[in-house]
């Protein structure tokens, strides 16, 4: 699970990776360098959203208090965090793009939350060659399309089940039986085709796969089929909803496995707070840990 400091890590380094950027982008001298986002405040991905505007706003606020801004050609200069809500709506995200951009001279920006809606914003950059930052988009679909401004700072989704396969590999070498449900988005796509492919080079069997569409209501029929299938392990979601859903009716099921991993909705403080004791047990990958040491030598 993503520990509710990681996201601060991550945007310093976006911070930091998009300051180096700032002098291209505006040839003239800066007074302060802004940070344009259009973020997901509310509709459908609203809870993401207020994570990670939660998150920016935080290093802003602290890079200008303690450092008094950063270093651009040899003086300080201030942050400034500029957002708008763009609804969970790829139409708003374009458009707000634009206005970032062209209207109120952002230094860099900050793609949407989910991988559609950082690809419908995507173009934009690339018509106007702003850096545009990555965070919560992990389809590995975003990089195949050629664009040559985003960067992204999380895994690719096809990697994000990975970790997880090769704890239960370890711990329990006699489990094999793998069940894999996911909504029908682009994200939880490329999820589920990484991960068939990553549990079949470890030797575990997969000997369930299904979609379900957004906006699910009832996951009962899908589940009592996986029920009925016999699985040991299941892996699956693809956002907060839906995977709030799939643990509740799991629960209601009966449905006891070995494993159950979730994306992206285990990650959120939310999941617990309307789960209680049917959250204890359910793992989501992470991307940032504490706990990761680093040296030169495992990087290679």
């Amino acid at each position: 699970m993503m520990k509710r400091g990681s996201l601060l890590v991550l945007v310093a380094l976006m911070v930091t990776f998009g300051l180096a950027f700032a002098p291209v982008a505006h040839a003239k001298a800066i007074n302060k360098i802004v940070i344009g986002h259009a973020a997901t405040l509310s509709g459908k991905y609203a809870k993401a959203g207020e994570q990670a505007t939660g998150g920016v706003q935080a290093i802003v606020d602290w890079v200008n208090t303690v450092y008094g801004g950063v270093t651009v050609n040899g003086r300080k200069v201030p942050l400034e965090y500029r957002k708008y809500d763009c609804e969970s709506k790829k139409e708003s995200v374009t458009s707000l793009l634009e206005r970032l951009i062209t209207i109120d001279k952002v230094n860099f920006t900050l793609a949407p939350y989910t991988s559609g809606l950082t690809l419908a914003g995507a173009p934009i950059a690339e018509k106007y060659g702003m850096l545009y930052m990555d965070h919560g988009g992990a389809s590995d679909k975003i990089f195949r399309q050629g664009f040559e401004y985003i960067v992204q700072t999380i895994g690719p989704g096809s990697k994000y089940q990975a970790g997880t396969l090769d704890m239960i590999k370890k711990i329990d070498p006699s489990a094999k039986r793998v069940a894999l449900a996911f909504e029908d988005s682009e994200f939880a796509r490329s999820v589920m085709d990484g991960t068939e492919a990553y549990a079949k080079k470890l030797g575990f069997d997969v000997i369930f796969k299904r979609t379900y569409p957004k906006g699910v209501t009832d996951l009962t029929p899908l589940l009592s089929d996986l029920k009925a299938a016999k699985a040991e392990i299941v892996l699956g979601g693809g956002h907060f909803q839906d995977g709030q859903l799939f643990t509740r009716q799991m629960a209601d099921l009966g449905i006891n496995v070995k494993a159950l991993s979730l994306v992206v909705a285990v990650t959120l403080p939310a999941f617990y707070d309307a789960l209680k004791e049917d959250a204890e047990g359910v793992m989501g990958p992470s991307h940032w840990d504490y706990g990761v040491t680093f040296s030169k030598e495992g990087a290679k």
